[in-house]
């Protein structure tokens, strides 16, 4: 980040008071896409509360970068779609984000249930490719933590998917960095484990294997928890998926065959990863 980044994302910390749940700030920038600041006390499960509910108002996420402090405050950036239209249009849209976010956070609305009902996101342009995805979750690069890192082909809600994966997992995102190349997405996750004590490193290498499926593989290809490595990488990804994810689909043959096989994908997956 620039040093008029960082002055701006300090500017909304600061902003941050006990008495206000969330702050917001949003900074629509040229190239077509905005810079969305969230600031709030960080929660388990946070990360794919507030991506959900980026993606539930239908507004495309480019890249992220997730920061915890030691006080428990939370500082999310979003690099996201600008929504269409000008003026009260994107104002809208805007407010109805951060409207929506209280709501979740304050636990008057569920984000599972807001994402149900998600449209195609704003600034959605062409069919991903189908190149297979993986998972690699290392614990040799860092002392602190477990770190994740998933490569994949863009599609609506991916980064919510795998947040949320991550939080079933009982694992705490401490640090994330999220871009978007074309239609390709790199993810990297800081995480520690928060069923061990002090939240260690995830060491457990079923787990780790457990972990690397759900988050979108027909098969851990490696889990091996004797090499010091403890490292698993998948090759499929299915994970977090739902039916409208194919609408991009044609109804022709090619088309109605290709969701038959996503459905069996999926339908295996969420199988082995209950």
């Amino acid at each position: 980040h620039g040093p008029r980044q960082i002055a701006r994302h300090a500017r909304t910390f600061l902003a941050f008071t006990a008495a206000k749940s969330v702050v917001t700030a949003v900074r629509e920038m040229r190239g077509g896409f905005s810079e969305v600041i969230v600031v709030t006390r960080d929660v388990h499960g946070l990360y794919w509360r507030v991506a959900g509910t980026l993606t539930a108002r239908g507004i495309n996420i480019f890249a992220s970068n997730v920061y915890t402090t030691r006080s428990g405050l939370a500082l999310e950036i979003y690099r996201v779609a600008t929504p269409p239209g000008v003026g009260e249009d994107r104002e809208r849209t805007w407010s109805g984000f951060e409207e929506s976010l209280r709501k979740v956070l304050a636990g008057d609305v569920r984000v599972e249930d807001l994402v149900k009902r998600r449209r195609r996101p704003i600034g959605s342009t062409a069919t991903p490719s189908r190149t297979p995805p993986s998972v690699t979750i290392e614990n040799d690069e860092s002392e602190f933590y477990t770190i994740v890192d998933v490569s994949a082909n863009d599609r609506r809600g991916l980064l919510y998917d795998l947040t949320r994966t991550l939080a079933e997992h009982d694992l705490e995102i401490y640090i994330s960095k999220a871009t978007t190349v074309l239609d390709q997405v790199a993810d990297t996750f800081y995480v520690k484990d928060a069923r061990e004590e002090g939240f260690q490193k995830l060491a457990d290498p079923d787990r780790i294997a457990a972990l690397g499926l759900s988050m979108g593989a027909e098969e851990a290809l490696t889990a091996a928890g004797t090499d010091g490595r403890l490292s698993a990488v998948v090759a499929e990804g299915a994970s977090g998926r739902i039916a409208a994810d194919l609408d991009y689909l044609p109804m022709d043959i090619p088309g109605v065959i290709q969701r038959l096989e996503a459905t069996v994908m999926f339908g295996v997956a969420d199988l082995l990863t209950d």
